[in-house]
């Protein structure tokens, strides 16, 4: 594409002859992307279908409350499940079996668009006689202790 489509004019910048030869395409191109974008935009209040949601029911008890309600207000017509996730929840997003989850993953394969939500802390529950609650716990004596995981997927 060897010619300018813009060349100097009295007031700055005019449209070439060649550019004013294309205008026509261009508008046309333009306005068919333009359908194209529209055509699929996604508008909740007359959205109709499914939501398959994976959540763990600690975060389903916080969170579902909430998304129920601003759903019922923002897209009635969509309706809503809620499903714990299983060993094979990635696999159920990447096979499009499941919408979003809900989880705490460190990084997302491919193809999987990942968003934090909320920040959460961690506590260490013990006996109240446990022999490491006779000093303070630093990170190390910590990391020193034994532990049990507790996992939805079985991976710890």
């Amino acid at each position: 594409f060897s010619d300018a489509l813009l060349v100097d004019g009295p007031g700055g910048y005019v449209l070439s002859a060649r550019a004013e030869e294309v205008r026509p395409v261009l508008r046309g191109i333009l306005a068919g992307v333009r359908e194209m974008v529209e055509a699929n935009a996604f508008d909740p209040a007359t959205a109709t279908g499914r939501i398959r949601l994976l959540m763990p029911d600690l975060q389903a008890a916080v969170l579902a409350p909430h998304l129920l309600a601003r759903l019922g207000r923002e897209a009635p017509s969509l309706d809503l499940d809620i499903v714990a996730p299983g060993t094979d929840a990635v696999e159920a997003l990447e096979q499009g079996i499941a919408d979003a989850m809900v989880a705490l993953v460190d990084e997302a394969p491919a193809g999987i668009r990942r968003r934090g939500l909320y920040d959460e802390k961690l506590v260490t529950l013990m006996r109240a006689e446990h022999p490491a609650l006779a000093r303070k716990l630093t990170l190390e004596r910590f990391l020193a202790l034994e532990h049990i995981v507790v996992s939805v997927t079985g991976v710890g």
